[in-house]
Parts: structure tokens; sequence; C-alpha cells
């Protein structure tokens, strides 16, 4: 399994998702600072292979995954996408 979160509690939650899962795992996480999320006190994990609709849009969708997800959701938001 190889992750890539999109912000600071995601990354928490896929290092927990890795830790608890059974196989390999591996979060690939860019360098820098994330967008400074809240972050929640539980450590919850992800369920593998589930995407996630961040923004309901019409006629157009657009896949993202890891720091792209903010970009992303800009251009969404202008386009009127589904991300």
């Amino acid at each position: 399994v190889v992750m890539a979160p999109a912000d600071e509690q995601e990354c928490r939650q896929m290092l927990t998702t890795g830790f608890r899962h059974a196989g390999p795992a591996a979060v690939r996480y860019p360098r820098g600072t994330g967008p400074g999320v809240a972050l929640q006190p539980e450590l919850t994990a992800l369920p593998i292979g589930k995407a996630e609709v961040r923004r309901k849009g019409r006629g157009l969708v657009l896949m993202a995954f890891g720091v792209l997800l903010a970009p992303a959701l800009e251009v969404g938001e202008r386009l009127g996408a589904t991300i």
C-alpha cells in the first residue's frame, strides 16, 4: 500500500493506517510544511482503496491525490467540477 496525504491530519491517519495494515505500507509526503489544518486528537485508520469526494460539481471530474488536492480544489471551484 502506497499513500500520499493531502495535509497534516491525513498524514497522521495514513501513518496509523500503515502501522495497522498487515502487509507492507509506505506514506509518501513532500518536503516542507503542510497547509496547517487542525489536527484531531484521535489516531484513526483510513479505508484502503477508497476515494473521497471533496467537492460535488457537474459535467467534469478532476481526480487528485496528495498535495495536488489543494490546486485541484481551486480549479474545480472555477470550473464547477467534482473533485
